[in-house]
């Protein structure tokens, strides 16, 4: 079964290859398709590690300051608490698989719900929720932390408190129920 969500927004489409249900925690594998040019904006993770495979054309990620341009077939992890973004350096889209270890329910989730709210015209164009409860929302899920000294870092502390108002009105459940399907 095809399990596909797409950002209209960004021109991004994830495809869920495994769940860490099915994969019993061990992993989460998603498939990306990125648009030419596309790209994330700089993080880490602190409780898991991100292998990426490019499959149809080059995939760029920043480790830290340093670049990997990695062709076809080329895969490179990235350790927790790693600071990197990824990046398509072509004129055209790319496809690249990304197996998180262990798995997050959350991440998948966390995916899930910034698409919906992308299809529905509740981002702005860069994909960033509209909404102040959702963004903390999405915050909570995500386990995706800016870097240490940027403004979202310093905003930190606000977005934790938008993200515990949306769990305890209701707000990130009802944004699980309108997005999450698997």
């Amino acid at each position: 079964m095809e399990r596909i969500i797409e950002n209209p927004m960004v021109k991004d489409r994830v495809e869920f290859i495994q769940t860490v249900e099915e994969s019993e925690g061990r992993l989460t594998w998603i498939r990306i398709r990125l648009a030419a040019k596309g790209g994330s904006e700089m993080h880490f993770h602190e409780g898991f590690s991100e292998t990426f495979i490019a499959r149809k054309g080059c995939l760029g990620l920043y480790l830290g300051n340093e670049p990997i341009i990695m062709a076809e077939g080329e895969s490179f992890t990235v350790p927790p608490l790693a600071l990197h973004r990824f990046f398509n350096p072509q004129e055209h889209p790319i496809e690249f698989d990304v197996k998180i270890e262990p798995g997050s329910r959350s991440f998948e989730e966390f995916l899930q719900i910034m698409y919906g709210l992308a299809r529905e015209g509740k981002t702005t164009q860069k994909g960033i929720p509209k909404h102040p409860l959702a963004i903390g929302a999405i915050g909570q899920l995500g386990e995706t932390l800016p870097p240490k000294g940027s403004f979202l870092h310093l905003a930190s502390p606000l977005l934790r408190r938008l993200g515990r108002m949306a769990e305890r009105t209701g707000y990130l459940d009802q944004l699980r129920a309108q997005y999450v399907a698997y």
